[in-house]
């Protein structure tokens, strides 16, 4: 069966349309609870990540975790905006928060982690997290992160390695973050 989109001009089959986004809900069920209630749903989250062709959407909630996120390298430069990029609702409705001691609520895995990021969600360290977002050295630069808060960490709120990425919209407690050149 095909569909288009409100406002679109060309009709795409189902699958094509649902492939635009994953549903970190699709991913919760061997959680043993309901996802985005405030319990640790780093599992579901880090799986939908890791088999994810395009944007993981995270609906209203408070996704707690108890390890990082780690936003992975597929092992090629992906376009930009596009593959492991976390996208929330709206800043203010959905949540990630850290329910454990870590050094950092989302981090980055080299190489090539061009297009990957986060926007329209709040990460909270939760005063339990060191950072917020960790972006490590040599992954390629232009993470994506727009339109979010980043609160509550520990150190830094936003702390990249890397010069290049693109931050935008985002509020940060304290202004607390750190960019240095890589090495």
């Amino acid at each position: 069966s095909s569909v288009k989109a409100t406002g679109g001009s060309d009709y795409r089959s189902l699958a094509d349309r649902f492939g635009d986004y994953l549903n970190v809900k699709d991913f919760a069920e061997g959680l043993g609870h309901p996802i985005g209630t405030g319990m640790d749903d780093q599992p579901a989250i880090q799986e939908a990540i890791d088999v994810a062709d395009g944007r993981v959407y995270l609906p209203d909630g408070v996704y707690g975790v108890s390890e990082p996120i780690i936003l992975r390298s597929n092992g090629s430069a992906p376009a930009y905006g596009a593959r492991g990029t976390l996208v929330g609702s709206d800043r203010q409705a959905v949540i990630i928060k850290a329910l454990a001691p870590m050094s950092a609520v989302i981090k980055t895995e080299t190489p090539f982690m061009r297009g990957r990021g986060f926007t329209d969600l709040t990460i909270d360290a939760n005063g339990l997290a060191d950072r917020c977002f960790h972006q490590v050295s040599g992954s390629g630069g232009n993470v994506l992160g727009k339109d979010s808060y980043l609160i509550n960490a520990k150190e830094f709120n936003l702390f990249t390695e890397d010069g290049e990425s693109r931050f935008s919209g985002l509020q940060l407690t304290n202004d607390n973050a750190i960019v240095a050149a890589a090495d």
